[in-house]
């Protein structure tokens, strides 16, 4: 019978240890990234249903507003909305642009 050389053993037992933690890594970066879309609340009734689609036909509206004014067109104005959208979204903090006064 012969004798695997200590060396090929420690190899093997590194390559099973270093497949471990990158299958545990993988696990966890899929289960962090699902609890995150987990926590989000959806409107139930349908008076939260109208709110939040207003709140968001608001918000798509001041977007638009924001881009025309910048005279934004194509991937830049796609970009714009995106990221517009993206921010928190304050009635009270619209500012005019001509006299930089709060609305």
């Amino acid at each position: 019978m012969r004798k695997t050389p200590l060396f090929a053993v420690a190899a093997a037992r590194m390559r099973a240890s270093l497949l471990h933690i990158a299958i545990g890594t993988f696990a966890m970066a899929l289960l962090s990234g699902s609890i995150a879309y987990a926590q989000s609340v959806k409107p139930r009734s349908p008076g939260e249903i109208a709110a939040a689609s207003n709140h968001i036909a608001q918000r798509n509206e001041d977007c638009r507003r924001q881009a025309r004014e910048q005279h934004l067109h194509l991937i830049k104005r796609y970009l714009f909305m995106r990221d517009c959208k993206r921010r928190p979204f304050t009635q009270s903090a619209r500012v005019v642009p001509d006299t930089g006064q709060r609305q």
